[in-house]
């Protein structure tokens, strides 16, 4: 089972589950965490601090992952999170705890699988979560996005996109093809982005105009394509009713550049 963590290494930032017990095909999966003050969702310098519910949705939403790994051979299909329809914690969980979680699959289509998922320590509940995972082919569709980032269910993604760990994508907003958004990429109302860019770690395209004048009217960022845009830059969007900000093709805005509101 240890080849199937390795390819899980390639859909999450990190791997949450030391150990998988047993896949039965069509039933469910059971697997295992070890609980350190190490783990990288720990704060170390609180102590007695339990495990956050963030990492406790992502050892559940792992299993499901490693489930549909297994299950479709990685026979040219990406999968990542659907939507999570139920979570609750009963106890919280603590360095030293062994964390085993039972997912058993509840529902399956062509492209989705629905789970059930219950963790336990030590016999007794502490977290019961309810969620699918989504299976794409990759051979028809290149288009990723990463289970951590939040995609609006109006935006519009081109070929090839990839939208990387923790990306925030808001409505309104169309991206074309072949465009990255690497990790921590904030896309915000309304904008319009074109073909071939590169938005690097932690960049902020289309938030608001910092301009008392602004009062939330529907306007825009506008990019053309094959744009660098690096880490930490930020691009505003337009003031005034249908204006924008604009940004054209081919161009490299460096480290923590600033595109101000109504910009060409």
């Amino acid at each position: 089972m240890k080849h199937l963590l390795e390819k899980l290494q390639a859909l999450v930032p990190y791997v949450a589950i030391d150990k998988i017990i047993g896949i039965d095909v069509g039933s469910h999966i059971v697997v295992l965490k070890n609980v350190t003050i190490t783990d990288r969702s720990m704060d170390r310098q609180s102590i007695g601090q339990h495990l956050p519910h963030s990492a406790l949705m992502d050892g559940h939403i792992q299993s499901g992952l490693l489930y549909v790994i297994h299950d479709n051979h990685l026979d040219a299909r990406r999968f990542q999170l659907g939507q999570v329809t139920a979570f609750s914690s009963s106890q919280p969980v603590f360095p030293g705890d062994q964390l085993r979680i039972e997912t058993y699959v509840t529902d399956t289509t062509e492209d989705e699988v629905q789970y059930e998922s219950t963790g336990y320590v030590d016999g007794v509940v502490c977290s019961h979560m309810r969620f699918s995972v989504r299976c794409s082919n990759a051979a028809t569709s290149g288009t990723f996005i990463h289970p951590t980032a939040s995609v609006h269910a109006s935006v519009i993604l081109g070929q090839g996109v990839h939208i990387g760990p923790y990306c925030i994508v808001n409505e309104g907003v169309q991206i074309g093809d072949g465009t990255h958004l690497r990790a921590h990429v904030m896309v915000d109302k309304w904008c319009q982005i074109g073909k071939n860019n590169h938005l690097e770690y932690g960049a902020v395209v289309g938030s608001p105009p910092q301009d008392i004048k602004y009062h939330g009217e529907f306007s825009y960022v506008i990019m053309g394509d094959n744009n660098q845009i690096r880490e930490y830059v930020t691009i505003n969007r337009a003031t005034g009713p249908q204006e924008a900000t604009r940004i054209g093709s081919n161009n490299m805005l460096l480290t923590n550049t600033h595109i101000g509101h109504n910009c060409t």
